[in-house]
Parts: structure tokens; C-alpha cells; sequence
């Protein structure tokens, strides 16, 4: 009997090897594209390589994408590469939208979807700060849905690795209104950080409002979390009240998920892990397709004689998955100091 030839392998470390269909979204970064590879779609991060571009950052993000194959409830890298004057991060690309729109939508949102959605939320984070890595922008912008409504955080752009035990890193970096109250101080801080921007994110999750000033004011929102206790709803339920509460401590060494196994906690008296860590269990909602509004691409980017021959230059790259990839929504809305 004859084998059958393969052809060849198409690179994923050639840019010239995709389609780019749209603008899924644009920032200080660069853009966001959809792009598909072999008729599978995948999201594309495009950077521009310009004097002021962080390459620190950027490898740092490639590196954390390629080692979060292992769980279900982050967005993964499949390739990273780079020509003379842009790099490229080649990702997950999910179907379901991000969590801020819909928010956007709805307003709020049922609070068995809330208990749900947290509790997959809480595995991705546990999984990460296992790795070291500290997100430092958790938002419901970094927060997408599959095409069946599961969970994965995305956006690794702010990420510090290698932080384990008493270690502490600083900077203030991530998004007001989400950063927590130590890094607005300026001191130094942990993996603790992104379970208070976790509490931010619930309590908008159940009731469409921040427990802090939310309006336009820089200042104000800055004291606001720094000095005011959070305002959670009476209606919540008490356990739900509980866990807010403990997620919002202002004092980073006694907050949950920091101190103590936030998976213990009777808000989650419900969940079975080990079910919800395989995907066994289905989401207890419909998922709507909210619409998203994607910018066709006239000029993806300007390309010189020199860089339509510039070879790939690989950082790091995994094979593309077989499986199909749904649609993402990006938002920059970031900041580092």
C-alpha cells in the first residue's frame, strides 16, 4: 500500500503564511488582528518596533504565552516571531467575546453564571501564581469566553515571572479602578495583587458597579481605593458578601487568595474542582453572541522592499493546535510606571 504524501508543513513563523481578516482591536501596543494560518483562526498581536518599544516585555509575554498549555482557563500561545520591524505574538482566538462586553450588555450578570465564571477564574489565577507569574492588569477586558462560555485570561503584556515565596516585585502598573491598593503606594507587593482586582471584577460581575469611586477622575479613584472601604451590596448573598470582603482587604498579607485556599471558602461549597478543572462541567447559561464590531484592515502595516524579504526570526513557538479558535474582543487600556 502506497503512504500517502503530506505536503509541506506551513510555518507558523512566517508572517507572510497568514490571512489577516480584521482588527479585532488597537492600543499603544499595536494592533490585535484576526488572522487565520492554514484555515485555522488565530488572534495575532502585532507590534511595531519603535524606540520606545519595551522588547524586555514583549519576550516576557511570548515566553509566559508558551507555558500555559496546561490549563484550560488561560489563552495560549502558538508561535512567537519577529521581522526587522514588527513582532508577533500568535494566540488563542475565542468566539465568545470578553467578559467587559458583556457587561456592557448586560449589565450584570446572573450570579450562578458569576459562581461559575469565578471558579474558573480562580483556576486560571491559582495556576499562574503556581508558575510565578503575576498578571498585574486582570480586568474584564483580559477576560474572554470560548464559544461555550468558558473562562480564559488573556493579556500577558503586564506579567512579572519568576515570583515565588516571600518575593516581591514593584512598579505601579496595570489599570485604575483594578489596582490594588499597594501598588498605588508604590510599595512593593505580590501575586496578592490580582486577587483584589479578582474582587473588583466580582463585584461588577454581580451588581454592574465598582465597590470604589468609578468616574473619570484620576485622583479620585486613586484615594477612593486607597481610603474608602469597598461598598458591597446588602442583597448579595452573605457568602458572596464574605468572599468580597475578603478579596478587598486592604492589607495585601491578609488577603484571600493570598492567605488562606480561597477554593475553601463557602461560596464555593458547590463546585466539584476536580470536575470543573477538566471542563466536565457545562456553563449554566446560553451564551449570546454580543456584537463586536471588527475594522477591515486596509493596510495591516506599511511594508518596505526590506521587510517583505526579512527572514522570521523565532523568540519561541509551539505548533498550532488542530482544533478550531473562536473571536476575541482587546482593549488597551494599560499603564506602566
Amino acid at each position: 500500500m502506497e503512504k500517502r504524501q503530506r505536503g509541506p508543513r506551513i510555518s507558523p513563523l512566517d508572517v507572510h503564511n497568514y490571512d489577516f481578516h480584521s482588527i479585532l482591536g488597537q492600543g499603544g501596543f499595536g494592533k490585535v488582528m484576526l488572522a487565520s494560518l492554514a484555515n485555522r483562526k488565530v488572534a495575532m498581536k502585532v507590534i511595531k518596533k519603535t524606540p520606545e518599544c519595551n522588547y524586555n516585555s514583549i519576550r516576557i509575554e511570548a515566553s509566559v504565552l508558551m507555558m500555559l498549555h496546561d490549563n484550560p482557563f488561560l489563552c495560549q500561545g502558538y508561535a512567537a516571531f519577529q521581522t526587522e520591524h514588527h513582532a508577533f505574538l500568535v494566540m488563542d482566538y475565542l468566539s465568545g467575546g470578553s467578559l467587559a462586553c458583556h457587561l456592557d450588555y448586560y449589565g450584570s450578570l446572573e450570579l450562578d453564571t458569576v459562581l461559575f465564571q469565578l471558579a474558573e477564574m480562580v483556576c486560571g489565577l491559582e495556576f499562574l501564581h503556581n508558575s510565578g507569574i503575576v498578571h498585574r492588569d486582570l480586568k474584564p477586558d483580559n477576560i474572554l469566553l470560548d464559544q461555550d462560555g468558558h473562562v480564559k485570561i488573556c493579556d500577558f503584556g503586564l506579567a512579572v515571572p519568576n515570583v515565588f515565596g516571600d518575593k516581591t516585585i514593584g512598579g505601579r502598573a496595570g489599570t485604575l479602578g483594578y489596582m490594588a491598593p499597594e501598588v498605588l503606594q508604590r510599595q512593593r507587593y505580590n501575586a496578592a495583587v490580582d486577587w483584589w482586582a479578582l474582587g473588583i471584577i466580582i463585584c461588577q460581575m454581580a451588581s454592574g458597579d465598582s465597590p470604589f469611586y468609578e468616574g473619570n477622575n484620576r485622583e479620585k479613584i486613586i484615594n477612593s481605593t486607597i481610603n474608602d472601604e469597598p461598598r458591597i451590596p446588602r442583597w448579595l448573598n452573605e457568602n458572596l458578601k464574605d468572599l468580597l470582603k475578603k478579596l478587598l482587604e486592604k492589607d495585601p498579607n491578609q488577603r484571600l487568595g493570598a492567605h488562606g485556599n480561597i477554593k475553601h471558602h463557602p461560596y464555593f461549597s458547590s463546585i466539584d474542582w476536580v470536575e470543573l478543572e477538566k471542563k466536565n462541567l457545562p456553563p449554566p447559561f446560553q451564551l449570546r453572541a454580543v456584537q463586536v464590531t471588527h475594522m477591515i484592515p486596509d493596510d495591516l502595516f506599511k511594508k518596505s522592499a526590506q521587510e517583505k524579504c526579512c527572514l522570521s526570526l523565532p523568540v519561541a513557538h509551539a505548533p498550532v493546535p488542530a482544533k478550531g479558535m473562536g473571536e476575541c474582543k482587546y482593549q488597551e487600556a494599560s499603564w506602566k510606571v
